[in-house]
């Protein structure tokens, strides 16, 4: 909703520099508008990040950690925020619509591609490469399983997560997917039921409807 409201009021149009060349005015709004972003952003990311989730029980973090988290998630937003609008500006103004817009897609495939990566170095994801012997016996397994049931075999990436409600996903490129399970479901979970759980993401996969809603969001971003 918020996006759609700025782009009815033409918010970006007022905010963002509207001169032929480069200037450090490109930055100072490009800043500004970030820093009033988060401004917007702080106070639903406390709530829905810290107090909910510890008044139910689903987070056993301090506010110190919360923080320190929240603030190295941003750190890393912003300088990925900050120089794809200097890129898209740039790009803009040398080759018009069509350099904004491929600058635009090349960003959608970057963010894509290194999504995991992203995840660890904004602090939210760690991966646990060490797993002990039966964890390691858990997840064959579970993978023996969706494997009998057909689904085509896909990497399954480990990490560990401070939030309970965490549920993992699908990252990476088109073919080159990979599944993220939260180490919290080895032992909330028996092996069926992992099974099932990354069947669910391999069946989002494999029917293409994951590839679906990249090209629908890469869509929606270039539209606006």
């Amino acid at each position: 909703m918020l996006s759609v409201s700025c782009l009815a009021m033409k918010t970006p149009y007022v905010l963002l520099p509207s001169g032929v060349t480069w200037s450090w005015s490109d930055l100072v709004a490009l800043v500004a508008g970030f820093t009033g972003l988060v401004a917007i952003m702080l106070p639903f990311d406390v709530v829905g990040g810290y107090l909910l989730p510890s008044r139910a029980g689903r987070s056993e973090g301090s506010v110190k950690s919360f923080l320190l988290n929240w603030g190295q998630g941003v750190t890393v937003q912003a300088g990925f925020f900050v120089t794809s609008g200097l890129l898209i500006l740039a790009l803009g103004r040398c080759y018009g619509l069509l350099g904004a817009s491929l600058a635009v897609g090349v960003l959608c495939l970057v963010l894509v591609t290194f999504q995991f990566r992203l995840g660890v170095l904004a602090g939210t994801l760690q991966q646990r490469k060490e797993l002990s012997e039966a964890d390691r016996v858990r997840l064959r397994a579970a993978a023996r399983l969706t494997l009998a049931c057909g689904w085509q075999r896909r990497e399954i990436v480990l990490v560990s997560h401070s939030d309970m409600g965490f549920m993992g996903g699908i990252v990476g490129l088109p073919r080159r997917e990979k599944i993220v399970v939260p180490e919290g479901m080895l032992s909330r979970l028996s092996t069926d039921e992992l099974a099932a759980t990354i069947a669910r993401r391999l069946e989002a996969i494999d029917t293409g409807s994951r590839t679906r809603g990249l090209a629908g969001a890469g869509g929606w971003v270039l539209l606006g």
